[in-house]
């Protein structure tokens, strides 16, 4: 899942407007905003409700700041985890690897996302 501003958590398939990108791109990516964060946060409410306590939540995007990380942790805690390998590396870089790491079949070491989180 990926999340997308103003409209919380969306499927890679998802079709979206015209429309939808303009409320997309009018919404201020901040942890604040409750336009940003109310459709995030009911989403990650109802994957908690889905998804068993014993199920890691692993962030593939960035952690350089907490506009992301903070709403996926209030739900999570120390459920979400960051691969080890990610740290330093931009969106390109991470996508490479987690390509190699398919072709090879190996698995990515986590790191809790507390150890990693900014300061707000």
């Amino acid at each position: 899942m990926q999340i997308i501003t103003g409209a919380g958590l969306m499927l890679p398939e998802t079709v979206v407007t015209l429309s939808d990108l303009r409320r997309i791109s009018a919404t201020s990516i901040d942890a604040k905003n409750s336009h940003y964060r109310l459709p995030l946060d009911s989403d990650l409410l109802r994957l908690r409700e889905v998804v068993s306590y014993e199920t890691d939540i692993i962030l593939l995007g960035s952690v350089a700041t907490s506009k992301y990380i903070t709403p996926i942790w209030e739900v999570f805690g120390e459920r979400l985890l960051f691969p080890r390998d990610f740290l330093g590396r931009g969106d390109m870089s991470r996508g490479s690897m987690l390509l190699r790491c398919c072709a090879q079949g190996s698995e990515l070491a986590y790191l809790p996302v507390e150890q990693i989180m900014p300061s707000a």
